[in-house]
């Protein structure tokens, strides 16, 4: 279905922001010589690979504007829905095979693994690792081709009555041979979707085995992976005779070991008696690092499209073990254990940059926390007080801050563009600014600390006008409170102040903001507004960001909402400040269901 021109802009827009989220992790997928797209939980598309153009020939934009923003525009194999739908309720690995039509109009087989990305229990993303399965099917064409010519020297000799006597014995083996071989097909694509679906090395090796040992002699079973790093074959799961031998490895300067000859000129060999055949591949005999000395051997190469893998093989200590049939089976074999391999090894570096990133991430959350203020002035100079934070990533956009200068206490709840990584180094910048403006150049005033901050916002973020575009600065909520007459003031950026008075009726006051940020903004030239009021022993005010009152919840599409806030608020004022915390959490606990948090939440709320 064609795309407008508008959510293309959006697309595209959404790819780059991703494509900088993911950027060390592009670096390990796009070098990957297979097609890697992520994808939401709908399906729709979010990123993809330079291997995903390089193979099916899109670009995102070419992706969207002729199959569609979603996987399910792009294929027309109804299976598809049900596949991805698997997916998301079983939160486990997919595996399927499809025929798909290229840009240039060629036509290729692919096999597409579908892996969930779940946090907190829910899968919010959904990446496809798509191989190239072209030549694995032309070899299964190629055995169908095999027996079909079986079949038909079946049927001739069938037509020759006499000479059946004479034949029945080749027949029978004919036959079961040809029985081998459909039964084989058929096992082969089940074996090779069991190995796919894999993503550990020592799983894939075991599941060979498993598979291998039940199709043919192999008393000994090995794959070796090359290491570029060393320059060796690292053997991890050797069995012989049943039985797992300790890891070993070969250096490729051992030109004296079959393994070595074999990946060095990548070379398929086949050997029935070693003792008559070895000096074909290699000079002198060395004897194994571990267990015995096979009779019968087949060592094959290891490759994808571009990249060695390393080597596999089948042993046996009885000569003439193996025919060009087993040869066969193995070749097959080895095509899905290279592809999947590969991607193990492919997921295994994503997963490290995705931990290195937590990491670094998880750090930066420790100095973000090291930066907010001690609640101990909130002890010491009021009644009961609570800070609701709840950052919706490791880090968070939204910070609080508090100071006593003179006999003035100055409270605000901040609200930094974005959330995560970006709005955590915008709360860095606040925090930084807010000290110069009140400790420094002591301005106590509101209004006037909201006027110098837009100030400083402005100028610090004009510096790369093509970074920062003109929404990026703060929403916030400012109170100054004078301990002595308990004067409070407040001014707002987009964020209101929720004010509780000691009276005959218990009455919500909502203070209402100006509706500009601390950021450039059109109205950047007006100043903001102060106000004032006169409070008394036992008066509460609240302080907090858009989080809590926008959060989805119940219905899809319903907002918490600052009415339903303001409600809950005053349900609560006979609490103690930590009770009424508790209560907010089990409100919003309640109204969120099974839909996750957008934003990050921030309330802070004092007890004169």
């Amino acid at each position: 279905m064609p795309i407008s021109k508008e959510l293309l802009t959006e697309k595209l827009k959404e790819f780059e922001h991703t494509a900088s989220d993911y950027k060390k992790l592009s670096i390990v997928a796009c070098k990957a010589n297979i097609a890697v797209t992520i994808m939401d939980k709908n399906g729709n598309y979010i990123w993809i690979n330079q291997s995903y153009t390089d193979i099916y020939g899109f670009s995102f934009e070419q992706l969207l504007v002729e199959r569609g923003v979603s996987i399910f525009g792009q294929y027309t194999d109804p299976n598809i829905k049900i596949f991805f739908s698997k997916c998301i309720l079983t939160k486990s690995t997919v595996v399927f095979e499809f025929y798909y039509t290229k840009r240039n109009g060629q036509k290729i087989w692919m096999q597409s693994i579908l892996t969930p990305i779940i946090e907190n229990g829910n899968v919010v993303q959904i990446v496809a690792i798509d191989s190239d399965i072209t030549k694995l099917k032309e070899a299964e064409i190629e055995i169908r081709v095999q027996a079909d010519v079986l079949n038909s020297a079946n049927i001739k000799l069938e037509e020759h009555q006499e000479e059946i006597l004479v034949q029945s014995e080749l027949l029978r083996k004919a036959n079961k041979e040809l029985q081998d071989v459909i039964y084989n097909l058929k096992t082969l694509s089940e074996i090779g979707q069991q190995i796919t679906s894999h993503l550990s090395a020592e799983k894939i090796i075991d599941t060979i085995y498993e598979n291998v040992s039940l199709l043919m002699k192999s008393e000994v079973f090995s794959i070796g992976i090359f290491n570029s790093k060393q320059n060796s074959l690292e053997f991890l799961g050797t069995m012989e005779k049943g039985k797992k031998l300790s890891p070993y490895s070969y250096s490729l300067s051992e030109e004296n070991r079959i393994a070595v000859q074999c990946f060095l000129m990548q070379k398929e060999i086949i050997i029935s008696d070693f003792e008559t055949e070895y000096l074909k591949y290699i000079k002198n005999r060395l004897a194994p690092v571990q267990g015995e000395s096979p009779q019968s051997l087949i060592y094959l190469p290891l490759n994808t499209k571009e990249k060695q893998i390393g080597v596999i093989t089948v042993q046996n200590f009885e000569k003439y073990t193996y025919s060009f049939y087993h040869l066969h089976l193995l070749r097959s074999i080895s095509i899905y254990a290279a592809i999947a391999l590969e991607n193990a090894d492919n997921f295994f570096q994503i997963e490290k940059q995705k931990q290195n990133i937590t990491d670094s991430i998880l750090y930066a959350s420790r100095i973000q926390q090291a930066l907010l203020p001690s609640t101990k002035l909130l002890s010491e100079h009021f009644s009961g007080y609570f800070i609701y934070w709840k950052p919706r990533d490791i880090v968070s956009g939204d910070f609080y801050w508090f100071a006593k200068v003179d006999d003035n206490i100055l409270i605000t709840a901040v609200d930094c563009t974005g959330h995560g990584v970006p709005g955590a180094f915008m709360s860095i910048l606040g925090v930084a600014f807010l000290n110069e403006v009140i400790l420094q150049r002591k301005i106590l005033q509101p209004s006037e600390i909201l006027n110098e901050l837009r100030k400083m916002v402005k100028n610090a973020l004009s510096k790369d006008e093509k970074q920062f575009t003109q929404s990026d600065g703060m929403d916030m909520a400012f109170c100054t409170l004078d301990l002595n007459t308990l004067e409070l003031q407040y001014a707002g950026a987009h964020n209101p102040l929720f004010l509780f008075q000691k009276n005959e009726h218990l009455e919500c006051k909502e203070v209402k903001p100006d509706k500009m940020p601390v950021a450039a903004h059109i109205r950047d030239n007006i100043p903001f507004t102060n106000h004032t009021f006169q409070l008394q022993k036992g008066d509460t005010f609240y302080l907090f960001s858009d989080g809590y009152p926008s959060q989805l919840g119940q219905k899809p599409t319903r907002q918490y909402s600052i009415k339903r806030l303001q409600e809950t608020f005053t349900t609560i004022q006979n609490q103690e400040m930590e009770e009424q915390k508790i209560s907010l959490q089990e409100s919003l606990s309640f109204w969120q269901t099974t839909i996750p948090q957008l934003d990050d939440i921030l309330i802070i709320g004092i007890k004169l």
